[in-house]
Order: C-alpha cells, then sequence, then structure tokens
C-alpha cells in the first residue's frame, strides 16, 4: 500500500520488493546499487551548481520517489537523476537555467565513462535531445507524482531533537561535535530509501540514535527519550540496519539495466514449436494409442521436455529446421546494417543537420535584413512628415503674419481718419485776417522777434484777440443749425489745440 497525501509520500517495504523494477527483473541489489548511484549523482551535480544542501536533499527524495513508481528498465538513471535535480531547484526557489544543468551532468557523464572533457555546444543536434528529453522527463515526474511535490526533510527535526535532549548537557564540544555528526548521518541517508519508508520524525530519531552511539554519548533512558517524539524502537533500529548496510557498500557504479532488460526479457520469450509436416504439406494428426506418434502436449514440464526431445529427433519435412530462434537471429544479424553503414547514416545526419542549420541562418539574416529595411523606411516616412509640418508651421506663420500686418494697417487708417477729416474741414473753411504780431509787440514796447517754427511765443493777449474774433460758441449746440454746430465744434477744437500750443510755449520761457 502506497501512502500519499499533501503532507508526504511513503510506501511499505513490501511494495520496495515489488517495485516496478524488480517485475522488470532487475534484482534488489542492482537497483539499490543504482538508487545509490542516482543519488550521488544529484549530489555532485549540485555541488557544482553551487546550490544549497537542502536542493539536493530535495532532489535525491524526488529521484527515490520516481523509482517506487517506475521502472529502472525504462528510464536511465541519469537522466532522472539530472530531472529530479532541476525539479528541486524550482521547488526551493533556487532556479538554475536548463543548459547550465545539462553542461554539468554531460560533464560527470564524460568523467564516468574515462572521456576526455569536451565543451557542450549548445547549438548542437545532441543538446536539443538532451533539453527535449529533460523537460518530457519533468511532466512525466509530476503526472506520476500526480504534482504532490512537497517534502518533508529530517534535518531541522534533528537538530530541533538535540537541542531539547541537551538542555542540561554542560559540555558544549560534546554537543556540537554530536550535532555535527547526527547531520552528517542525516545527509547521507537519503542515498538509501528511508525517505520514502518512514516518516521524517522517525529517520530523526534513528539517526540520533546511531550518531549518540558512535561518539558514546549518553541519552535519557528512563524514560526513554525516543517515546517522547512518539517513535517505536523498532523502527530506530531498522534506520540504524539501513545506513549500517549503506557503510558497508563499495563506491556506487553505473549499471545499464535497459540493454539487460531488454535481452532477458527477448530470451525470456517462449520459442515457437514446429508442427510436423508430411511430405504433401499437410499436418499429421496425432494418435495418442499409436506408440510412433509424439505424446501429447500437457501442463507439466516433464512432458513438455519430453515432446520437444522426441520432435528434435530426426531432420523435419520441408525443411523445418529445429532452431527457429537462432535462424530468426541469424536473419536479424544479416539484415542488421554494417558499421561502415551506420556511420555513412550518421556523416548523413550531420551534414542534413549542418545544412538545416546553414539555411536557418540565412533566414535570420534575410530576416534581419527586411527589419532594416523597413526600419529605414519609417524613418524616412518620419522625415517626410516633419518635413511637411514644418512646411505648414511656415505657411502658417505667414499667413499670421499678414493678418496682423492688415490689421495694423488698418488700424492706422482709422487712426489717422479723423485728422484728415479736421485738415480736410480746414481747408474748406475762409481763412480769416490776423493783425501782425510785430506792431502789438512794438506797441507794448518788446522788440519783435522773427517767427521760428520751434520757438514761437505769442501774447496772451493776442490769443484772446484770435479767440474772440470767431465770435461766441452757441450756448446749446444742438439748437444751433447743423452747419453752425459743425462750426462750433471746429472752433471748440481749434482753441484746444491753441491752448495746449501757448501752454507748452509759456513752460518753455
Amino acid at each position: 500500500m502506497i501512502y500519499c497525501n499533501l503532507d508526504n509520500f511513503h510506501v511499505s517495504k513490501e511494495d520496495l520488493r515489488n517495485s516496478p523494477s524488480r517485475c522488470d527483473g532487475v534484482s534488489e541489489e542492482v537497483e539499490m546499487e543504482l538508487r545509490c548511484f542516482g543519488t550521488t549523482l544529484i549530489q555532485e551535480g549540485g555541488t557544482l551548481l553551487d546550490v544549497p544542501q537542502v536542493v539536493m536533499a530535495t532532489g535525491q527524495v524526488l529521484f527515490h520517489r520516481f523509482f517506487c513508481k517506475k521502472s529502472m528498465a525504462h528510464y536511465d538513471v541519469e537522466a532522472v537523476a539530472m530531472t529530479a535535480c532541476w525539479l528541486a531547484c524550482k521547488l526551493e526557489e533556487e532556479p538554475r537555467h536548463p543548459r547550465h544543468l545539462i553542461a554539468v551532468f554531460h560533464r560527470l557523464q564524460r568523467r564516468r565513462m574515462k572521456e576526455a572533457p569536451k565543451v557542450l555546444d549548445y547549438y548542437s543536434r545532441e543538446y536539443g535531445v538532451l533539453k527535449k528529453s529533460m523537460i518530457d522527463l519533468e511532466t512525466i515526474m509530476l503526472r506520476e507524482f500526480g504534482f504532490i511535490v512537497h517534502v518533508d526533510h529530517p534535518h531541522k527535526l534533528v537538530l530541533n531533537h538535540l537541542n531539547l535532549l541537551h538542555q542540561g548537557v554542560q559540555n558544549p564540544l560534546a554537543r556540537t561535535r554530536l550535532m555535527q555528526e547526527a547531520f552528517n548521518l542525516t545527509n547521507d541517508s537519503l542515498r538509501t530509501t528511508l525517505c520514502v519508508r518512514f516518516k521524517s520524525e522517525t529517520v530523526a530519531c534513528g539517526l540520533i540514535f546511531m550518531a549518540a552511539r558512535r561518539l558514546q554519548v549518553a541519552l535519557p533512558t528512563q524514560p526513554p527519550w525516543w517515546e517522547l517524539f512518539d517513535v517505536r524502537f523498532e523502527d530506530i533500529c531498522e534506520v540504524c540496519c539501513e545506513m549500517q548496510a549503506l557503510y558497508a557498500r563499495p563506491k556506487a557504479q553505473y549499471i545499464n539495466v535497459r540493454e539487460e532488460a531488454q535481452v532477458s526479457a527477448m530470451s525470456a520469450q517462449p520459442t515457437p514449436q514446429a508442427s510436423p509436416l508430411t511430405a504433401n504439406g499437410q499436418a499429421s494428426r496425432v494418435d495418442p494409442g499409436d506408440p510412433s506418434s509424439p505424446p501429447l502436449l500437457q501442463e507439466g514440464s516433464n512432458a513438455r521436455s519430453e515432446g520437444a526431445a522426441e520432435a528434435a529427433q530426426g531432420p523435419l519435412p520441408n525443411g523445418v529446421s529445429h532452431r527457429p530462434a537462432q535462424v530468426a537471429a541469424e536473419k536479424e544479424e544479416e539484415q542488421r546494417p554494417s558499421k561502415a553503414d551506420r556511420q555513412d547514416r550518421k556523416r548523413s545526419r550531420e551534414r542534413d543537420y549542418e545544412r538545416e542549420r546553414e539555411r536557418e541562418r540565412h533566414r535570420d539574416r534575410d530576416r534581419d535584413r527586411d527589419y532594416m529595411r523597413e526600419r529605414d523606411r519609417d524613418r524616412e516616412r518620419d522625415r517626410d512628415r516633419d518635413r511637411a509640418r514644418e512646411r505648414d508651421r511656415d505657411r502658417s506663420a505667414a499667413h499670421d503674419s499678414r493678418i496682423r500686418s492688415e490689421r495694423n494697417r488698418d488700424r492706422r487708417d482709422a487712426d489717422r481718419r479723423p485728422d484728415r477729416e479736421r485738415e480736410r474741414d480746414d481747408g474748406e473753411r475762409p481763412k480769416q485776417a490776423r493783425p501782425e504780431r510785430s506792431s502789438s509787440a512794438a506797441a507794448n514796447g518788446r522788440p519783435s522777434r522773427s517767427p521760428n517754427k520751434h520757438s514761437r511765443r505769442l501774447d496772451w493777449a493776442a490769443f484772446k484777440r484770435d479767440r474772440d474774433a470767431d465770435g461766441p460758441a452757441p450756448t446749446k449746440l444742438r439748437d444751433a443749425p447743423l452747419d453752425d454746430r459743425e462750426a462750433a465744434l471746429t472752433r471748440e477744437a481749434k482753441r484746444g489745440r491753441r491752448d495746449r500750443s501757448y501752454s507748452s510755449s509759456e513752460d518753455r520761457d
């Protein structure tokens, strides 16, 4: 039974014994070896990627969970380890670019195969295949998990339990050493199936018990300290035995169980038995009473072996062979392409890929050239629009200037019209004789002065005479005739100008 909820994911020991890998012919020893190899690969890859320890721990747990549901004969261990590490980076909010993960795990694979280091081209077919397989495998993992990817690690529980148990310990060095040893055991426990078999509380207590036994540190036994955390002593012993078995194993190596599983599956298929045919091509009847006839096939293995032994004696008619499987294998070997043919096909695929890349580069170049042309056309269109706007602006300014000049001219004409009318009225009116100023000046005993348009001085008496000579203005202009009113208005205007001229001359004096 598989216990799976939103909190965690656990399987029983019986489920691990009947895992999908065991059903496909992978032994328990090989499965454990590959589990250790995959988790070690995740630890090394995470170290090269410079991610926190929690990311590597989450990736190892996801790796174990996936192979509790899928067989190692169907999915490669290295590919699953790389995908689990990538998914753990996302879950723990430490994202890494896919090219970095692929480059790191590709380097680890070449190191395992003892090949020279090689820089992975991000535009090669190999990189494209690795990236696509990683993305597809991530989708498969999430689908198998039901998108339940929550992981509860025992690391924090180990530290909390030790802090609680060591409250009365006076030696800080022993306390620190015990914490470090328990934390190291916790990291190593992720290479086993403890993370999918037990809850994190049980694993934490078992690792604390093992670390205390290693360092000879006494823990409370009256009452037992593990009962404080609701953990059974039998589970603690099983955790310790699992860790002891892990340390007794040598370094894990990669085993390609996919090919071995295929070969074992082919060899396990039943070999079809050839039916004995008569010379005329018809099947012979089997008579149970005839001793010369072959025995009937029964359910037991002895009957099948005896029948096969008797059928194998002597050649069969119509060229039927006793070794149909061997003949089929020989035909398949003959039809299999040679090494030279495979190399030619590989070179042909590489040439096709290079041609496709060249065509893609040409398409990119044409696309860039079209983009540059379109951008130049847009810029020229913008310049034409700016020039048209400038011309419209100049026309508008010229029109406004012309309108302003016409308005100013009309205003000046309007201002000059009263002056011209007054000049016209003055020209039509007859001029009156005025006394000589020189005689009036001589009569007053002052010397006569030559007239000057800039400095002309008139006495007040002469001004009064000139004003009285025009005659008194009517008391009410609206009672006078129209001609008399116009003449009176003209005289009043002239008097006002004279008064201003006389006052200005007196001011100059």
